[in-house]
């Protein structure tokens, strides 16, 4: 089998698996319970929080860090209190992509209205447009590594950019396909809250988090309520097993030295399929390249990718022919059309995702397979 599909979801990492099936046996008890065995489990949840503050550098002082059962929890969360008007503020306007993940751009069209003139839709990259937007601001949304194309943008040094102009702008980052593959710092606290998310990192799926600056919490309007968890920020009985997984999966993955090492390696993986596809198969493009490695959106010209994703599994090769949260949209891509892809393509985009799991053989055997099914099915078309 060759899984190229790690942006919808990873398998759990070897220590996170070994966690897991330990925790799910053993840590059956309630952390917020009063008895023993709660106050144990509650202190290594704790622990755990630590250990994700430590990896973004991020200083306890400065950021709570809120465990979620999603990352599209978490971005949800986020934007009913801001742009919802929870926050008690309704004056300015929002700004944010199109081209962003559908947790976004969903829940500020349902809670802010996508009409209203308060919330401002720009294309897939913020970095060149602020200069004239940042006037009459009240909150940005940006994507580090956005999940269908991988284009990457320097959400610290836009955050930097807006907090100059004016340091009470909300900045948001959904940071759920770069964590743990992309450096992120919070040490200057710049940015105001970050999504992140356990199975696009080795962890297991129904577990999230939520960065939150300390000094936004006397204003934070949970999503959740009914209960005191989370510090008071999430209501819900916490999830300690995949928490632990998921710390587990961090603790290996997460360091400085093994982000770096893993880029490397992925990019060679990346730079060798763009050659490898470009030598066997010349008409496909690759309309993105200052991307995250860990990404790659190709586009096969009259061959519907849906048809090559089908013909593709019968030989156990797995690929996306979109974000998996927008797999079953129909006719045009929003996301598509704010990356600058003509309508005529998109029913022939193909997204690849890789992790340092994968291999240069895997690489070479489907770019084999991918030529052969292509070459067939143009006899078709």
């Amino acid at each position: 089998m060759i899984y190229f599909d790690h942006a919808a979801s990873t398998p759990l990492h070897p220590l996170a698996l070994k966690q897991y099936c330990e925790s799910l046996a053993t840590d059956f008890a309630n952390p917020s319970s009063a008895h023993r065995l709660g106050r144990s489990l509650n202190k290594r949840v704790e622990e755990v929080r630590h250990l994700f503050l430590e990896t973004v550098a991020a200083r306890e002082v400065d950021y709570d860090f809120i465990f979620t059962a999603s990352a599209t929890e978490a971005n949800n969360t986020i934007v009913r209190w801001i742009v919802g008007g929870s926050e008690g503020k309704n004056d300015g306007r929002i700004y944010y992509s199109c081209g962003d993940h559908p947790s976004i751009t969903e829940s500020i069209a349902r809670w802010g209205g996508s009409n209203n003139g308060r919330c401002v839709e720009g294309g897939g990259k913020l970095d060149d447009l602020l200069d004239d937007l940042l006037d009459g601001l009240r909150a940005v949304f940006l994507i580090q590594v956005n999940n269908s194309s991988g284009v990457i943008s320097d959400v610290e040094k836009i955050a930097s950019k807006i907090k100059n102009f004016c340091p009470d702008i909300y900045v948001h980052v959904d940071a759920a396909q770069s964590f743990c593959k992309i450096p992120l710092s919070l040490r200057k606290a710049e940015i105001d809250s970050v999504t992140i998310s356990a199975q696009k990192c080795g962890g297991p799926k129904g577990v999230a988090g939520l960065y939150l600056k300390k000094k936004r919490v006397s204003t934070f309007s949970p999503l959740l309520v009914g209960g005191g968890q989370e510090h008071a920020l999430r209501a819900s009985t916490v999830n300690a097993p995949a928490i632990f997984a998921w710390g587990a999966a961090v603790s290996a993955l997460g360091s400085v030295s093994e982000l770096e090492q893993n880029y490397r390696y992925v990019t060679r993986l990346n730079d060798l399929l763009r050659a490898q596809l470009s030598a066997k198969v010349p008409v496909v493009q690759f309309p993105f390249y200052s991307c995250s490695p860990y990404i790659l959106l190709i586009i096969a010209p009259k061959v519907a990718s849906d048809i090559l994703v089908r013909h593709l599994e019968e030989r156990e090769i797995y690929v996306a022919s979109s974000a998996a949260c927008s797999s079953r949209v129909k006719g045009e891509n929003k996301t598509f059309s704010a990356m600058g892809i003509a309508n005529s393509l998109h029913k022939h985009v193909l997204r690849l995702s890789f992790s340092p799991s994968n291999t240069e053989a895997e690489i070479l055997e489907f770019v084999k397979n991918f030529a052969d099914i292509y070459h067939q099915l143009l006899e078709f078309t």
